[in-house]
C-alpha cells in the first residue's frame, strides 16, 4: 500500500503523528531509506498460553530490543491465585 493510495483522513492522522514524533506510525508512511523513530512494542500478558507465547517470541525471536518491550498485566482482581503466581514467575524469569 503506497502513500498515494491512503485515504485523506489517514494521511492527516499520520502527518499529525509525525509532528509529535510518536512511535505508533504505520510503516507504509515511511520509505525504507528513511530512519524510523524508536518503537515501543506493547504486549499485554494475561498469563495464558497465547500471551505467554507472544511474550516469549517478542523477547527471544522477534529481534526487538528488550528496551523496546513494554509488558503489562491487567489485574481485574478476579484472577485465580495460580495466575498471580505465574505472572510473578514470568517477571522473575524473564
Amino acid at each position: 500500500m503506497g502513500g498515494d493510495s491512503l485515504p485523506a483522513a489517514v494521511k492527516r492522522i499520520l502527518k499529525e503523528r509525525r509532528k509529535r514524533n510518536t512511535t505508533w506510525i504505520v510503516s507504509e508512511a515511511y520509505p525504507p531509506a528513511v530512519p524510523r523513530p524508536e518503537r515501543i512494542n506493547h504486549i499485554g500478558c494475561s498469563g495464558g498460553k497465547d500471551s505467554t507465547a507472544l511474550l516469549l517470541w517478542a523477547i527471544f525471536e522477534s529481534g526487538y530490543s528488550r528496551d523496546s518491550l513494554d509488558v503489562s498485566f491487567c489485574d481485574t482482581g478476579n484472577e485465580a491465585p495460580a495466575t498471580y503466581d505465574y505472572i510473578s514467575y514470568l517477571e522473575d524469569a524473564l
